[in-house]
């Protein structure tokens, strides 16, 4: 086995480590966690970037994305469509690395499966936190729950700081985070 073989079978096991860990840190320590996967995502396109093309192109995610953005070309907010679309149309790529990362090529159903459980159980939490805060924003809670005994922080993080109305948002600071993080899980 030659040196650039065994360095490299050596740094599979810590990337794959590191794409779960800052899958499950994610919504915890985001600035962290999307600097990690940046970095995991830059190196895994310069080393099989072709193979992540071709997968995409595979799954129609060309296709999916021209029909995107000529549907956001027409929309009422054009502005907000591309914006929309700028946070959406990356996770294609993202896919395409995950599905053409080694390891998950030979073992796809084992990885991914695990994966996916442990992502499942990281946002047990963030969905806890979301329900009880939709279950405080109704608007019959409100008025009580401000003249009650509660911490002004809390009051203040509930209803006031940019507040959304019946929209939960958890840790994340916009509620379409919060969907956006759900819709990847």
């Amino acid at each position: 086995m030659s040196v650039s073989n065994l360095v490299a079978s050596s740094l599979l096991p810590v990337r794959q480590r590191l794409w779960l860990a800052s899958f499950v840190a994610l919504p915890y320590a985001m600035y962290a966690a999307l600097l990690v996967m940046s970095y995991l995502l830059v190196t895994a396109m310069v080393s099989r970037g072709r193979s992540v093309w071709q997968l995409c192109g595979q799954w129609g995610c060309g296709w999916l994305s021209a029909g995107l953005l000529l549907s956001a070309s027409f929309a009422l907010n054009r502005g907000d469509a591309f914006l929309q679309l700028a946070n959406f149309l990356p996770f294609f790529v993202l896919w395409g690395v995950l599905a053409t990362y080694p390891k998950v090529v030979v073992r796809p159903s084992v990885l991914l499966e695990t994966l996916a459980r442990r992502l499942v159980l990281s946002s047990v939490p963030l969905c806890v936190i979301a329900l009880i805060e939709y279950l405080l924003k109704f608007e019959a809670l409100i008025e009580p729950l401000k003249a009650s005994l509660l911490p002004q922080w809390f009051l203040g993080w509930l209803y006031e700081e940019p507040y959304f109305g019946h929209r939960a948002r958890s840790l994340f600071d916009h509620p379409n985070g919060l969907s956006a993080y759900l819709a990847m899980v």
